[in-house]
């Protein structure tokens, strides 16, 4: 009972959003800030999951609102706005990582090694961060934001084998980076 209640208000959100994409399109510039503030926390945790600093997350997000404004007119399909718009940012955090070559202290590195055998969220992510871009894009697709094969496939623009393949290889990288001993469905 709940879960049709549930997915009646995701269809009423769905269509609020479709008919603010539309507005936004004509150049309602409310519908798009409402578009915005929506989807303003999955951003924010995409951009923090993928880049460390707060200010090149914030980077990434102010850079991702003004390209989605001026080209908000070229989104065909506008129910996948939300799709169109991480997969803005994606490419947005790409450049400043590319730009920033950051790199990891040891201290950093050690403190984060001297973990419990269940890190908690903050050493997690902080494990997720060491891992290869590509790696560390479906990690905080998949599990922070729950999107799913088909889904992730469709935002990185790539097939939906190397997105389980890329979520395999980071499960296991994961794995030796915390040191955790796993199932054997995850070491082959």
């Amino acid at each position: 009972m709940t879960s049709m209640i549930l997915t009646e208000d995701i269809r009423k959100i769905n269509k609020i959003d479709n008919s603010n994409v539309k507005l936004a399109k004509a150049g309602d510039k409310t519908a798009f800030s409402a578009l915005i503030d929506c989807h303003r926390l999955a951003l924010y945790r995409i951009a923090k999951g993928l880049l460390v600093s707060d200010f090149d997350a914030a980077d990434a997000i102010q850079e991702t609102i003004i390209s989605a404004y001026t080209n908000i007119g070229n989104l065909k399909k506008d129910e996948f706005f939300k799709t169109w718009l991480i997969r803005i940012l994606i490419n947005e955090c790409k450049k400043i990582s590319r730009r920033s070559d950051k790199i990891v202290s040891l201290e950093k590195v050690s403190e984060q090694a001297v973990s419990d055998t269940y890190p908690s969220d903050d050493a997690t992510l902080g494990f997720i961060n060491m891992l290869d871009l590509n790696l560390k894009q479906v990690t905080i697709l998949h599990y922070y934001e729950d999107f799913n094969v088909k889904e992730i496939a469709t935002i990185l623009n790539i097939f939906q084998g190397t997105v389980k393949s890329r979520l395999s290889r980071a499960r296991k990288e994961l794995s030796k980076l915390m040191g955790v001993k796993g199932d054997d469905k995850y070491e082959k």
